[in-house]
């Protein structure tokens, strides 16, 4: 009789125990730098029970899910340590990893199905001059630096950033004057519109 006792006791406690690492609840999600793929994290049921400090909502343990963000089906799995560090996730070109030794991690990465579309830059170079259009995954311009070099000394930098719809949204210029010297121009524009105009003098010491 003992004997069943203990059985039924070790099989509900075994049970119990399968319960508590069932992953509940669903995490923010982020999407791979096309949108193609996604990630997200599931506490697992257990972690509700434990005392936490305020703020710490999603420093807990939990299972990660990678997705196709068309068909909103689940490609692979893992489990990490803290459910907030799915925002640490890294995209290459075919697979994605978090910093971390759970799986998946750099040495053990998920296997993207299909490439991925990433940010990229454009470099055209001229006689003195070399300027660096970047690009995001959706090829829409984000920002444009230009650099002039003469005697392999830089007399001006310019850097222009665009907002999501192609408009400029800001501006610098930096003119050498001297060796510890040089003269800043900045410009602010609103919907690519210029708004205003700052010069500054710039202590290159």
């Amino acid at each position: 009789m003992k004997q069943k006792i203990f059985i039924i006791f070790i099989t509900l406690m075994l049970g119990l125990w399968l319960i508590l690492q069932i992953p509940v609840g669903k995490s923010i999600g982020f999407l791979s730098p096309d949108n193609k793929y996604g990630v997200y994290g599931k506490p697992y049921l257990y972690t509700y029970f434990l005392s936490m400090s305020p703020g710490d909502g999603n420093s807990k343990p939990g299972r990660i899910y990678l997705f196709d963000n068309l068909t909103k089906e689940i490609i692979s799995e893992g489990e990490i340590d803290f459910i907030s560090e799915i925002k640490d996730i890294k995209w290459e070109e075919n697979q994605a990893y978090f910093i971390q030794e759970k799986k998946p991690n750099i040495s053990e990465p998920w296997i993207l199905p299909s490439k991925i579309k990433l940010p990229y830059n454009k470099i055209v170079e001229n006689k003195n001059t070399q300027t660096v259009y970047e690009f995001d995954s959706f090829d829409k311009l984000f920002s444009v630096r230009k650099d002039t070099i003469i005697n392999n000394k830089r007399i001006t930098l310019e850097y222009k950033t665009f907002d999501e719809n192609g408009k400029l949204h800001y501006a610098w210029k930096v003119y050498k004057l001297g060796k510890n010297r040089s003269f800043v121009t900045e410009y602010n524009y609103s919907n690519g519109a210029l708004q205003n105009t700052r010069n500054t003098n710039w202590n290159n010491e």
